[in-house]
């Protein structure tokens, strides 16, 4: 695939402590602004359905269009929040970075 023609693909698989309503809250608003980030196509946190898991229960999915997107997400503040707040939660990640055909994200779709 050329370069031209590929975005890339964040996925983040969860073990995490138990939390509350009101802490899924926070998680959902944090993961609104990094849906703001340039370069984000759609950004998306939700608890897993499978009894196949291998016990990660939560998913972090975020599509870039390009590879240099997810240098610019990386140390940007929504991210950095994002891992503060998780961090006291977490008992394991599994982090998936990968290229997917050419995405874009059109001005009147909304990520969430």
């Amino acid at each position: 695939m050329e370069e031209s023609n590929k975005s890339l693909e964040h996925i983040v698989f969860f073990r995490l402590k138990p939390f509350e309503n009101n802490e899924m809250e926070t998680i959902k608003k944090i993961i609104y602004e990094i849906s703001l980030i340039n370069g984000v196509v759609y950004c998306y946190f939700e608890k897993n359905l499978s009894e196949r898991s291998k016990g990660y229960d939560y998913f972090l999915r975020i599509g870039f269009e390009s590879e240099s997107d997810l240098l610019v997400y990386q140390p940007h503040n929504s991210h950095t929040k994002l891992k503060s707040f998780l961090k006291d939660y977490e008992i394991d990640i599994l982090i998936l970075d990968f290229y997917i055909p050419k995405i874009y994200k059109h001005p009147s779709t909304p990520n969430l």
